[in-house]
């Protein structure tokens, strides 16, 4: 009986292990990380709100539901700002070493959304989107949400 249990448990732990080496994979190879530096948002005379999604290595259906219901706002609801360039989108991986600093720029604790204001090409002003977190279920609240933070951001900028 015990070399049963030994067995179920040895097949349990490999099957485990295939299934998260084959889910991150999948999560990660959907989109390539960017590597974002301090000047990777294009530098423009006058105004212009950046929002960044920033996640870590590990991805959480849910970080990954945060990403696609963020990334449909803006491109939907800013789709001629994102052209112009006012408005500019980035997905990060605060666990790449050349991002390490957004952890201390944004006081972040988990995967956020944060909006980032800046006026000819110098960061004024940033805020974080908290709701993101209870509100993704919804997915029409959601997008709701950040759009009206968006714009809000963008008419004050």
């Amino acid at each position: 009986m015990k070399t049963v249990i030994r067995i179920v448990l040895v097949l349990f732990v490999l099957a485990s292990g295939f299934y998260l080496a084959v889910d991150r994979s999948e999560n990660t190879a959907a989109k390539p990380d960017i590597a974002v530096t301090e000047t990777a948002s294009p530098e423009m005379p006058g105004d212009q709100v950046l929002v960044y999604y920033f996640h870590g290595d590990v991805r959480c259906p849910t970080c990954m539901k945060i990403e696609a219901l963020s990334t449909e706002a803006v491109e939907k609801g800013f789709d001629k700002e994102l052209k112009n360039g006012r408005v500019a989108w980035q997905v990060v991986n605060i666990e790449t070493p050349e991002n390490a600093h957004f952890v201390d720029d944004f006081e972040l604790y988990t995967k956020s959304l944060i909006l980032v204001k800046k006026n000819d090409g110098v960061q004024t002003a940033w805020k974080n989107l908290p709701r993101i977190w209870e509100l993704v279920n919804d997915d029409t609240a959601f997008i709701d949400y950040v759009d009206g933070e968006v714009k809000a951001y963008l008419g004050g900028a």
